[in-house]
């Protein structure tokens, strides 16, 4: 690299499309945190659309994004984890069966209303839904693995079930049921026996005509039955006789959500985004008596969902990011961006959830006198084109070829590959400014596929789809090949290829680097070759990204504080170097500072470096990575325009830096008014 000018190129043009939180579980076992998120948008007349995430928690705070289902035209209201496996609740009735492993999404009609919320336990096989026609649904998976439903319980034809909790207690399953003005708790004691004697318990109104709703149940260890409500209350009562021990005032409006950490502590929150501590006064099977012993304003708007993952508190709601935070500090998940730099020419793609855009990026006057400071646009960014999928009305990633002479969709149901090389060809230069209805010649479509990761080399794509099948389409000879098929080995959610198209390394869901050998020259034209094989390589730490250092290394970031960068020889699978800390490549201002910066993204390798981005927008350049030291080209600087907003890094040759940021969108719902000492 050139040592004397460095230019970093900053790029805000993405907005990225936001996204609330409706609803959130956890499983500790596998480090798996599942969130369900809505398209925040202003029209009521349409279901909006709802995705599902993955995110990797095992290095919590550091929690990073693993894949994403869509759900269009139908709205999903509750989650749960059984087993390794995440039941939805939705609008329409029906239940999903998804895994963070598998790309399957299984569907089984439970009843013919909605569905409002989920619970299920430990020791109970079936996972069980509360509907809108005031039933009880247990749905589970039988000895074939296909789900069965049977109705549970009736509440009454008027009685609207809106929250679920669940505990086992002596060989029978207790289930609390909160409704409009009232919680039942009932016993069930075993598969198709007669349910005993429910408990009723009513709720008093504060106003006559102002019902209060049970938004939020939660058992704790010792059985009490915890309860948020409408009128902002939490209140503990006695699972055995409907008795209540003590009800809190901790909010003024809707407590939407609970959450029941270590030692039995509660943490409340809804509209008013103040989340509230809860402990319990006295400790074990004769606890009593509880206060609110603290609270957290981390929010600014309503919060919807709260779970805890060891001392850690992850909350989300009208925000459109997650927040983890503990009694000391708190962290937020940056924007995910969906933007692909074509390397070689001034193009890049950027992906919404329903259309691409490919825009030219814009072009500054810098000289050598700027040693640091922003040089004049003497070209301003523009929009050339509008792409949509085909055969899918959702765009789940997308990329642009290094050339820009095509530009891939995947859609929830569909490849499309649309050729733009007339955006660099010559004859195009004195074109007029583009608009939605320019020219985009579809050169494939591949239909019935859910791809999950893509890559592209010397104008070759390589795409993965299902549990997995790897592929590779030809931009020279139009087809396709398909590498590796092995349906039941798990999703490949993001991989890379080697400079002379021969490996392909990818990640999966399971800390694992799945490396492809022996692949077809697609120079030669040769269709599938049957001596392409692939293995597994398990990481210490969760991967996040990779990329490679030469044909035979790679270079894996990982979520690990402390073995951040780690080069990997692929023939041995054994660590190359010293892996590099995160706090080596951003050091804390202050020795004492409990806050972390974490990093986010790292760029292919050129000329042996590579750039590599943080949590609170700094970048540095190194190389040398398989060495014992490391040779930082250029040490961490903080952006000055930015802020504090991560980056996507792209390497554009060995002097140039393209840092692609996703701008957060504003939340359309307004926050409440909190009012203090009886002061607005």
């Amino acid at each position: 690299m050139d040592e004397e000018t460095f230019i970093v190129e900053e790029s805000g043009l993405f907005q990225s499309p936001g996204f609330t939180v409706g609803a959130m579980g956890i499983s500790e076992k596998m480090g798996k945190l599942c969130v369900i998120r809505k398209l925040d948008i202003s029209s009521k007349k349409r279901i909006p659309l709802n995705v599902l995430e993955f995110w990797n928690i095992f290095d919590c705070p550091n929690i990073f994004f693993e894949r994403q289902i869509p759900f269009d035209g139908v709205s999903i209201e509750a989650i749960t984890w059984k087993s390794n496996v995440v039941f939805c609740a939705c609008t329409d009735g029906s239940a999903y069966l998804v895994s963070p492993f598998l790309a399957e999404k299984r569907r089984v009609q439970v009843c013919p209303s909605a569905l409002w919320c989920c619970a299920s336990s430990l020791h109970t096989p079936e996972v069980f839904f509360g509907s809108d026609s005031g039933s009880v649904f247990g749905v589970s998976i039988d000895e074939d693995g296909k789900p069965v439903t049977r109705q549970v319980l009736y509440i009454g034809v008027d009685r609207r079930v809106l929250s679920l909790a669940c505990t086992f207690k002596n060989n029978a399953v207790n289930i609390a049921v909160g409704t409009v003005d009232r919680i039942e708790i009932h016993t069930v004691v075993g598969n198709g026996s007669a349910p005993k004697v429910a408990i009723y318990i009513d709720i008093p109104r504060q106003h006559i005509r102002k019902a209060t709703i049970v938004w939020a149940l939660q058992f704790l260890s010792n059985g009490v039955l915890v309860s948020g409500d409408s009128q902002g209350k939490v209140t503990f009562w006695n699972a055995n006789n409907g008795a209540s021990y003590k009800s809190i005032q901790s909010h003024q409006a809707d407590i939407l959500c609970l959450s029941v950490g270590s030692n039995d502590c509660i943490y409340a929150s809804g509209v008013e985004h103040r989340i509230q501590v809860i402990a319990g006064l006295t400790g074990g099977e004769k606890q009593f008596d509880w206060s609110t012993v603290g609270q957290r304003l981390i929010h600014e708007i309503d919060v919807r969902s709260l779970v805890e993952y060891g001392p850690w508190l992850i909350s989300g709601g009208a925000e459109h990011f997650l927040t983890i935070s503990n009694s000391f500090i708190s962290y937020r998940t940056p924007a995910i961006s969906n933007c692909s730099v074509a390397s070689e020419v001034d193009y890049l793609a950027l992906g919404y959830p329903r259309y691409v855009e490919v825009w030219q990026r814009g072009k500054a006057n810098f000289t050598k006198q700027l040693q640091h400071g922003k040089g004049a646009l003497v070209k301003l960014p523009r929009n050339v084109i509008r792409l949509f999928p085909s055969k899918s009305k959702i765009v789940c990633s997308s990329l642009i070829s290094q050339k820009a002479k095509f530009v891939a969709i995947a859609g929830d149901e569909s490849l499309t590959i649309y050729g733009v090389s007339s955006l660099t060809s010559k004859n195009n230069r004195n074109r007029k400014k583009n608009n939605d209805k320019d020219p985009a010649v579809v050169l494939a479509t591949v239909p019935d596929v859910s791809v999950t990761a893509m890559c592209e080399n010397s104008d070759v794509l390589y795409y993965a789809f299902e549990d997995f099948t790897l592929a590779r389409w030809d931009s020279k000879i139009k087809n396709h090949n398909s590498i590796v098929v092995a349906n039941g080995a798990g999703v490949l959610r993001t991989m890379t290829v080697s400079k002379d198209n021969n490996v392909v390394v990818a990640l999966n869901c399971r800390s694992q680097l799945i490396v492809v050998e022996n692949m077809a020259s697609t120079e030669s034209g040769e269709k599938f070759n049957s001596t392409a094989v692939f293995r597994s390589i398990n990481l210490n730490s969760p991967p996040i990204d990779c990329r490679f250092l030469s044909n035979n290394m790679v270079v894996v970031l990982s979520a690990n504080h402390i073995f951040t960068l780690t080069c990997i020889d692929l023939n041995s699978g054994s660590v190359v170097g010293t892996p590099t800390s995160a706090s080596s490549l951003f050091p804390p201002k202050d020795v004492n500072s409990k806050v972390k910066d974490f990093v986010t993204g790292i760029s292919d390798v050129v000329d042996g470096g590579i750039a590599v981005t943080a949590s609170n927008g700094a970048y540095a350049i190194l190389s040398e990575l398989s060495e014992h030291e490391k040779l930082v080209r250029y040490e961490a600087v903080q952006s000055k325009y930015r802020g504090k907003s991560a980056a996507v890094p792209v390497l554009l040759g060995s002097s140039k830096l393209h840092l692609a940021t996703a701008k957060p969108s504003t939340p359309t719902q307004t926050p409440f008014k909190m009012v203090r000492y009886d002061r607005a």
